[in-house]
């Protein structure tokens, strides 16, 4: 839920991706994940879920937040990637 209205929430300014590291789905994932240009990314965090990557537009990965977060940590790592466009 809390990933939905962020998503809602920033909308115009930030792309939303989920990668599923369920059985059956990582394939699939990994795939989206070398679309989306994170593969490395991708990889090295399957084992922890959830987890959370920021990343700018130049898909440099600015913070990886492993576990669940409050709404105000994942507001602020992306209020940091909107300002480094």
């Amino acid at each position: 839920p809390l990933m939905k209205e962020l998503s809602q929430t920033y909308q115009d300014k930030v792309s939303f991706h989920e990668l599923n590291v369920s059985s059956g789905k990582m394939d699939e994932s990994n795939k989206k994940a070398g679309e989306l240009g994170v593969s490395s990314f991708f990889k090295a965090s399957a084992p922890y879920i959830p987890c959370v990557g920021i990343f700018n537009s130049d898909k440099t990965l600015l913070k990886e937040l492993p576990a669940a977060k409050p709404k105000s940590a994942y507001v602020k790592y992306i209020e940091k990637a909107i300002k480094s466009k």
